[in-house]
């Protein structure tokens, strides 16, 4: 008898295969199931009274949703951030939030769509950092999103060094908490924060807290945990992973975010 195994099922042993090298050898490099336990669950943490969650933090925290598939981390991410901003800029503060399964069939930039839900003769796949800023930006056109800029910071691509890339971060961080109008979307090794396996993930900024420096990460997992505090140098050692280099032929050698700032009501 023969066994034909099609290029997708192929390609996706190949990929695991390479995910499970990596993280058993971080695992044996700190002497840790997969990863160390640096999370906080949001719930755990005891309350701060010289610390409270921001305006905005809270408007993510009511319109925070989890992927409706294990590939569709990003366009949960989209549905979080572009919710929140339309509370922002329109007079309601409650409009209808927008699913993810609008935002597919609206947005069409990257064969999102297509990514994320299965068909019969293709698997889902996630969505590597340089198609996610595309995948962002086109949203918020789509859903008249007013704001001033959106970048992406490819942790392997960028010309200024890892502690110019740290420093600017934190700088964000900061702003996005007092400005009330930006946005911090990660793509980061999960398996950094949480124990499992290190994969690519994609969830969006909650919270800076500017007394213990932690941040706030709205993991939009199905199947995880929900929302967890890091360390800000957690947070940036996840954003910077390589993967061991095994994923890079797939788009994946390092993560970063995507920055949207100055997302407010346009004044007449």
């Amino acid at each position: 008898m023969q066994i034909k195994i099609n290029k997708n099922s192929f390609r996706r042993l190949r990929i695991m295969s390479s995910i499970l090298y990596h993280s058993s050898k971080y695992a044996i490099m700190n002497h840790t199931p997969f990863t160390k336990p640096i999370a906080t669950l949001l719930s755990d943490k005891n309350a701060d009274i010289s610390w409270q969650f921001s305006k905005i933090s809270k408007l993510m925290l009511d319109n925070y949703v989890t992927q409706f598939n294990g590939a569709a981390c990003s366009v949960a991410t989209a549905a979080t951030v572009l919710n929140t901003s339309r509370i922002l800029i329109e007079d309601s503060s409650d409009p209808v939030p927008l699913t993810q399964h609008e935002i597919l069939d609206a947005v069409k930039v990257i064969d999102w769509k297509e990514r994320i839900v299965p068909t019969k003769h293709k698997n889902s796949r996630g969505v590597p950092i340089m198609e996610l800023v595309i995948a962002v930006e086109g949203s918020l056109k789509q859903y008249n999103i007013p704001y001033d800029t959106v970048e992406l910071v490819h942790l392997s691509q960028t010309q200024s060094s890892p502690a110019d890339e740290k420093e600017t971060l934190f700088k964000r961080l900061v702003e996005s908490e007092q400005s009330g109008t930006d946005f911090i979307i990660a793509h980061f090794n999960q398996g950094i924060f949480i124990p499992g396996m290190h994969i690519p993930h994609i969830s969006p900024v909650g919270a800076f807290n500017t007394k213990d420096n932690t941040v706030l990460v709205l993991d939009v997992d199905k199947d995880g945990p929900g929302p967890y505090w890091v360390s800000f140098e957690s947070f940036f050692e996840g954003l910077a992973s390589n993967y061991g280099g095994k994923l890079k032929k797939y788009g994946y050698d390092t993560g970063g975010y995507v920055w949207i700032s100055g997302v407010e009501k346009q004044r007449d």
